[in-house]
C-alpha cells in the first residue's frame, strides 16, 4: 500500500519537473529588452548579451506616447552593463526625431563614454539642451566595440529633473556655419571640447601618447623642411 501510495505521489511530481525543463527560459536580460527596441547589427550572444556584429550597430527604442515629454526639452537617461568593461574611452552617437520628421543629422548629438574603473555598469544622462520634440531615440554604438552589453534602463527625463545617482555626459552639437560664427556660441564649446580633451588624456594614456608622437613627429618635420629652406637660400 506504501509503495503504491509513494508510486502515485511521484507521478504529480515528474510531471511538474517535466513541464518546468519544457518552459522557456526568461532570464533577467530578456526581460529588461522590451520586445519592441529595433536592433541594427546587433544580436544576443548565449550568455544574454547584446554584441555587435556589422558597422553600424545601433538601437531605435519605442515612440514616446507622452505629449509633455515630446514637446518640452529632455535628457536621455541609460544604464549600460558591459562585459568586460571597455579599456578606453570611445564615441557615441544620439539620434532624434520629432513628431512629425524623422532621423537626420540635424537632430543628433555624439559623446564620450569613460570606462568605470570599478564595477562593470555605467549610469549617465546626456541633456538634450535646445532641442524640443523627442519623439523617438536612437542610440549608435562605436563600430569597434568589442565589449558584450546590455542596456538594463532607458529613459525620457525632464532637463530640469536629473537623477543624482547619475553621471551627466555633455553632449557635442554640430553647429551651422551662423552659430559657429557666434562667440558667444562657440566659445562655451571651445572651452568645452579643451576641458575635454585634457581630461581624457589622463584617462586614456594611448590617446595621450599618439598625440605626443604626432606632434613629435610633426615639430621634427617642420624642423627638417626649414633647415632645408635655409640651405638652399644660402
Amino acid at each position: 500500500m506504501k509503495k503504491r501510495l509513494l508510486k502515485t505521489s511521484l507521478i504529480p511530481l515528474l510531471l511538474v519537473i517535466i513541464m518546468l525543463g519544457l518552459t522557456p527560459d526568461v532570464s533577467w536580460a530578456s526581460e529588461e529588452t522590451p520586445s519592441d527596441w529595433q536592433f541594427n547589427q546587433i544580436e544576443r550572444n548565449e550568455s544574454g548579451y547584446f554584441i555587435s556584429t556589422g558597422t553600424d550597430p545601433y538601437i531605435i527604442f519605442p515612440e514616446n506616447d507622452s505629449t509633455e515629454n515630446c514637446t518640452l526639452n529632455n535628457a536621455v537617461q541609460f544604464t549600460i552593463k558591459f562585459k568586460p568593461m571597455p579599456p578606453r574611452p570611445f564615441l557615441m552617437e544620439l539620434f532624434w526625431r520629432s513628431e512629425h520628421q524623422g532621423f537626420s543629422e540635424a537632430r543628433k548629438i555624439f559623446f564620450v563614454l569613460h570606462p568605470e574603473k570599478k564595477g562593470d555598469t555605467i549610469n549617465f544622462v546626456i541633456p538634450l539642451k535646445h532641442q524640443a520634440g523627442h519623439k523617438q531615440i536612437r542610440l549608435d554604438l562605436p563600430r569597434n566595440l568589442e565589449s558584450a552589453f546590455i542596456i538594463e534602463n532607458f529613459k525620457l527625463i525632464p532637463i530640469n529633473d536629473l537623477p543624482e545617482d547619475a553621471l551627466t555626459i555633455e553632449p557635442y552639437y554640430s553647429y551651422t556655419e551662423r552659430d559657429a560664427c557666434t562667440p558667444h556660441i562657440i566659445i562655451p564649446h571651445l572651452i568645452h571640447t579643451i576641458k575635454h580633451g585634457c581630461s581624457r588624456m589622463t584617462k586614456d594614456p594611448i590617446f595621450l601618447l599618439t598625440w605626443l608622437l604626432f606632434i613629435t613627429l610633426t615639430l621634427f618635420a617642420i624642423r627638417f623642411v626649414t633647415r632645408d629652406i635655409k640651405k638652399q637660400k644660402s
